[in-house]
């Protein structure tokens, strides 16, 4: 068992499985157990991200940055993507943690203004840099526990790399160029104990057609620069489920009332 401990100190427990990356996350509980988490809004997406706040927080930090940019532009897959690169180049640079605001909301404007899809009940558990020590190269035998389909309630580890999937490469524009695609262009790489909690029962399948036949050209050169010689395509939509909410349906309810998660206990 772990338990997840809200703003309001409400408790809920998570019955965790008998697998490897359970055992994971709970040894990392015992060094994290003390630590509040940080809250941020796309943390709570379907419950905390409105068009309005993806656009004042552009904006503002934008502003801090010293960045030019147009709110006007942001249903552009292009201008989405000039913005990424913006991120990729001066991030790095400065270290200013705005900037990782910033860059959330440009994948939260991808999906709202762009493909206009309504975010999956999901809210994420995630200590960011402070967990950065219990990081650890993701296993890739791990994957033989993944699924694509989740039941409500269900608590995962996923892919969570600075970067995207191959299928979001091809799906957000990106250049048709391999340079670039082996750059930008992950598979799983890092293990982190980032826990994400279904609030509902979650597809994560698509239908790789298009990309198939795209990526066809590409296939062989990217998984050999990432050392891969079993990756499939459906892996990218893989996650690793470790545990399930007991109540997950009142959880739910103080979630949409306003709380947040404010700490992890093994």
């Amino acid at each position: 068992m772990c338990n997840i401990i809200l703003d309001n100190e409400n408790q809920y427990s998570i019955k965790l499985d008998d697998n490897p990356l359970a055992d994971y996350y709970k040894r990392c509980l015992k060094h994290l157990q003390h630590l509040r988490l940080n809250y941020s809004i796309y943390d709570y997406p379907r419950y905390r991200v409105t068009t309005d706040t993806i656009k004042s927080i552009l904006l503002e930090s934008s502003e801090h940055l010293g960045l030019d940019i147009d709110i006007n532009q942001l249903s552009s897959q292009d201008y989405l993507n000039y913005l990424h690169g913006v991120y990729e180049v001066e991030y790095p640079k400065t270290q200013d943690p705005i900037y990782l605001d910033f860059h959330e909301m440009i994948h939260l404007s991808e999906e709202c203004f762009v493909k206009n899809n309504e975010f999956d009940n999901i809210v994420a558990i995630n200590f960011r840099d402070n967990a950065g020590l219990l990081q650890k190269t993701f296993d890739r035998k791990y994957l033989r526990y993944g699924t694509t389909k989740v039941k409500k309630g269900t608590c995962f580890l996923r892919w969570n790399e600075l970067g995207k999937p191959p299928y979001s490469y091809f799906n957000d524009n990106e250049p048709d160029n391999i340079d670039r695609l082996c750059e930008l262009a992950k598979p799983w790489t890092t293990l982190r104990p980032a826990l994400y909690v279904a609030l509902e029962d979650v597809d994560f399948d698509r239908d790789l057609s298009g990309f198939n036949e795209w990526f066809r050209k590409y296939e062989e050169e990217w998984t050999r620069h990432w050392g891969l010689y079993d990756w499939t395509p459906g892996e990218q939509f893989t996650v690793i489920p470790i545990g399930t909410v007991t109540e997950v349906g009142d959880l739910e309810k103080d979630i949409e009332s306003g709380s947040i998660i404010d700490r992890m206990t093994p």
